[in-house]
């Protein structure tokens, strides 16, 4: 659940994720803690790096950003597909 937890603060909204944690799951405090600490931590240090650079080294860092993610998201999407359908076929 650990790992999860880190992957979701990447994802969700910091907020929404803590009050549906707090009221549907019973994870302990200070896994939440800490998944919290590596899941938001990491992108606050990035932002205000990218916040000191010039505009134009803005753009690419977002870009580089949302590519990023986007690859994720279509890599996570795909493995899912597959794994679907390998249980369907069962």
């Amino acid at each position: 659940i650990f790992a999860s937890i880190v992957l979701l603060r990447i994802v969700l909204p910091t907020d929404g994720l803590g009050y549906a944690l707090g009221l549907f799951s019973n994870v302990k405090m200070k896994p939440y803690v800490i998944a919290t600490i590596l899941g938001t931590i990491p992108f606050a240090i990035i932002f205000t790096y990218l916040g000191t650079l010039n505009v134009l080294y803005q753009i690419i860092g977002f870009v580089v950003a949302f590519i990023l993610v986007g690859s994720l998201l279509t890599i996570g999407y795909h493995m899912k597909k597959k794994e679907m359908n390998k249980k369907k076929n069962f």
